[in-house]
C-alpha cells in the first residue's frame, strides 16, 4: 500500500538538501577533505583517494624532518603525494594502490618523503606499508685454487742458482693444493740414471701421480754443482754451507706461490735423506716446510761417533714433521758407491731412534731383500704418505 504522506515528507527533505548545497555521498572515513575523490579515470566504484583524514591537517611549523635509512613503502589505496607533511598543503599527484616508491626522509608526524614520477612530496604514513627488500645474492664467485695457484708446472725452472722441475700429476686447482719435494741421492758426473737428472722420465711421472692423489706437486730440484766434492760426487748433504741456503731459498720460492708449510713436504733418497736428518730437521727448522718427511736408505745421525746435536725446533713443526723411514733388509755396509764403511740400515735406525727421544713422530720400516739400489720411490712415497694417515 502506497503512503502519500512519507513519500511527501521524503521530497520536502530532498528538496531541503538541494537549497543547502548538498548532495548524497558515500563517506569512506570521517572529517573527509575535499579533494579526496576517486581519480576521473577510476571509474565508477574506485578505490578512494586518501592522506591523513579527519587528522591530516597539521602545523607545519611545528613538524620536524629527519634523515632515515633506505626504507621501501608500499600504497594500500590511492594516496595523495603533498607538497608538504600535511593535507592541507597543495596536492602534486595520486599514487596508485601498490605503488612501490622508497624513501630516506621521514617527518615527525610520521609522514614519508618520496618521489613518483619526477615530484618530490610527502605522503602518509596511514596508507603504506613497509616492504621487506632482499638483497640480490651476489653472483658466485669462479672457484679459485686456495693455494698454489701461481705454481706452474716445467722441467727447467732455475731460481737462484738451483735448477728445478715442477710435475703435476693430476692436481686439482679448485683444491688446496701442496708440495712434496724430492731430494736426490749421491752421484758421480756421468751418472744418468738419477731422478733428478730424468724429471720427464717414468719414475718422476710415476711419483708425480702418488704426490696428486694428495693435491700436491712433486718439486724434484737437480743437485747444484756448489754440492760437488771430488770424494763424493754431486750431493745436498756433502758440502751444506752451499746446499741449505738453496733448499731454503727454493722452499721459500715455494711457498710464495700460496702453499702453506703445513703443505710441504720432503722425500729424500739416501744423501738426500741424510740432508733431511742432518740438516733440515736439525737446525733452522722454521725456514722450512712442516708437513713431514718420508726419508729412504737414509737419515742418520751420527757424527765422529756421537750423536748430533739437534736445536729445538718450533712447536709446530715438531707437531706436524713426522718422519717415515723406509730401508732395505740388505742395505748395509757396502752397499752405497761413495761410503764403503757406511750402512743405510744402521742409518735408518739411529736416526729414527734420535728423533723419536726429541718428540718426534717417527716411523722405521724394513722391506725385505731389497739394496741400497732397489728401492721404488713412488711405492714408498704413497706408503710413507699413508704412514702418517694422509
Amino acid at each position: 500500500m502506497n503512503h502519500p504522506t512519507k513519500a511527501l515528507a521524503a521530497a520536502a527533505l530532498l528538496g531541503a538538501l538541494a537549497l543547502s548545497g548538498c548532495t548524497p555521498a558515500t563517506i569512506h572515513d570521517a572529517g573527509a577533505l575535499s579533494d579526496q575523490a576517486a581519480p576521473a579515470s577510476s571509474g565508477a566504484g574506485a578505490d578512494v583517494v586518501l592522506d591523513e583524514l579527519g587528522e591530516g591537517v597539521y602545523d607545519l611549523a611545528a613538524v620536524k624532518t629527519s634523515t632515515i635509512a633506505k626504507t621501501t613503502i608500499r600504497t594500500t589505496t590511492f594516496l595523495n603525494l603533498r607538497a608538504g607533511a600535511s593535507a592541507s598543503t597543495k596536492r602534486l599527484a595520486t599514487l596508485p594502490k601498490g605503488q612501490q616508491v622508497t624513501s630516506t626522509r621521514r617527518a615527525s608526524n610520521g609522514w614519508y618523503k618520496v618521489t613518483y614520477k619526477g615530484k618530490s612530496g610527502w605522503v602518509s604514513d596511514r596508507y603504506v606499508t613497509k616492504v621487506k627488500v632482499t638483497k640480490p645474492a651476489k653472483p658466485s664467485a669462479k672457484p679459485k685454487a686456495a693455494n698454489g695457484a701461481k705454481l706452474k708446472a716445467g722441467t727447467n725452472f732455475s731460481y737462484a742458482g738451483l735448477r728445478y722441475a715442477v710435475l703435476d700429476g693430476g692436481v686439482n686447482k679448485s683444491r688446496t693444493q701442496g708440495a712434496m719435494i724430492f731430494l736426490d741421492g749421491d752421484y758421480y758426473p756421468g751418472y744418468k740414471s738419477a731422478i733428478s737428472n730424468n724429471p720427464t722420465g717414468a719414475k718422476a711421472k710415476a711419483m708425480a701421480k702418488v704426490a696428486a692423489k694428495r693435491n700436491m706437486y712433486l718439486i724434484i730440484p737437480r743437485l747444484p754443482a756448489a754440492g760437488y766434492k771430488a770424494s763424493l760426487g754431486y750431493t745436498w748433504w756433502g758440502v751444506p754451507s752451499k746446499t741449505v741456503p738453496l733448499v731454503k731459498k727454493l722452499d721459500a720460492k715455494v711457498r710464495s706461490t700460496g702453499i702453506s708449510k703445513g703443505n710441504t713436504w720432503y722425500m729424500g733418497y739416501s744423501g738426500g735423506a741424510e740432508f733431511i736428518s742432518y740438516e733440515l730437521a736439525r737446525t733452522s727448522q722454521g725456514s722450512y716446510g712442516n708437513g713431514g718427511a718420508i726419508l729412504v736408505a737414509g737419515g742418520g745421525v751420527r757424527s765422529n761417533g756421537a750423536n748430533i746435536r739437534i736445536s729445538t725446533p718450533p712447536a709446530a713443526f715438531k707437531k706436524s714433521f713426522d718422519m717415515h723411514y723406509f730401508v732395505g733388509s740388505k742395505d748395509g755396509t757396502g752397499q752405497s758407491l761413495n761410503a764403503a764403511t757406511w750402512s743405510a740400515h744402521r742409518a735408518t735406525a739411529q736416526g729414527a731412534a734420535l728423533y723419536k727421544s726429541k718428540g718426534f713422530k717417527t716411523t722405521r720400516t724394513v722391506l725385505a731383500g731389497l739394496g741400497h739400489h732397489d728401492y721404488n720411490m713412488s711405492t714408498l712415497m704413497d706408503a710413507g704418505f699413508k704412514k702418517a694417515g694422509k
